[in-house]
C-alpha cells in the first residue's frame, strides 16, 4: 500500500507490504503524527479487517504493516477517521 502525504512529505513510501489486498484508506493528523487506516485482506479469507499505522510528519512508519483495530470476525467497510479532543475517532460499517 502506497500513500502520499502531500502537504508534509514529498516522497512516496510503503506503510503496509503484507500479502493480500489493502483498500479504502483514510488519514487523520494529531498535530504530531498521522494515523492511516485501511481495509485489509491479509487473512486470506473473504473478510476485510480494519488496520492502522502511525506515521511521523517526517515519513517514518511507526507501526510497519499496521495494527489490527477491530477485533470482530466480520468484514469492516467504509471506515473514516478524525482527530479531536485529544483522541482519534474511527467509525466503520460492520458488514455481517
Amino acid at each position: 500500500m502506497m500513500f502520499l502525504l502531500f502537504f508534509l512529505l514529498s516522497t512516496e513510501f510503503s506503510i503496509c507490504t503484507t500479502n493480500g489486498a489493502q483498500y479504502n484508506r483514510d488519514v487523520a493528523f494529531d498535530g504530531t503524527n498521522f494515523l492511516v487506516i485501511w481495509e485489509d485482506h491479509r487473512s486470506g479469507t473473504a473478510l476485510y479487517h480494519l488496520y492502522g499505522s502511525r506515521v511521523t510528519s517526517s515519513g517514518s512508519v511507526l507501526d510497519p504493516n499496521g495494527d489490527r483495530y477491530a477485533a470482530q470476525n466480520d468484514t469492516v467497510m467504509d471506515q473514516s477517521i478524525a482527530w479531536g479532543g485529544g483522541t482519534y475517532l474511527i467509525a466503520y460499517r460492520d458488514h455481517c
